[in-house]
């Protein structure tokens, strides 16, 4: 069986439709994007970025960084679900620099300096719609703590 669809001469007509345009979004804070981002190796999603064109390469020695890092002054955790999580918004931080020690068994090292680096800058604070929204932090993310993601900025 074969089946045809008609589409009558009014439908081809062109229409005009009025829409609503809403891009002309203004930054409220800029920070500047990090060379390098170190993630926790806790969590083996990280991995799987290659949907998303992001290589995440293992840290090879133990070195020291000097990096930004921000410290959750507050947070808050929504009670119901949306779309299988439990949002978390950190609403608060202090960032601050210091020399860190990063250890090969504890993150992996994602460079900023390649094709499609808009999603790990992004995701490498504690931004809206970021990582820490979707619960990938949840573990070890609390007020007083230092956030996990840890950045170079140079």
């Amino acid at each position: 069986m074969r089946w045809m669809r008609t589409v009558s001469d009014e439908h081809r007509k062109p229409k005009e439709y009025s829409v609503t345009y809403v891009g002309g979004v203004e930054a409220t804070l800029v920070v500047p994007a990090p060379s390098l981002t170190w993630y926790p190796q806790v969590r083996p999603r990280y991995r799987d970025t290659t949907p998303h064109g992001i290589t995440v390469e293992d840290v090879q020695n133990d070195k020291e960084f000097d990096v930004e890092v921000y410290k959750v002054t507050k947070l808050s955790r929504s009670q119901s679900e949306y779309q299988k999580h439990k949002l978390v918004n950190v609403t608060d931080g202090e960032k601050r620099a210091e020399k860190r020690q990063i250890k090969s068994a504890d993150y992996v090292l994602v460079k900023t300096q390649q094709p499609l680096a808009t999603w790990p800058v992004s995701c490498s604070t504690p931004c809206e719609d970021g990582l820490t929204t979707w619960n990938y932090f949840d573990e070890g993310l609390k007020e007083g703590e230092d956030f996990p993601v840890l950045r170079v900025v140079k």
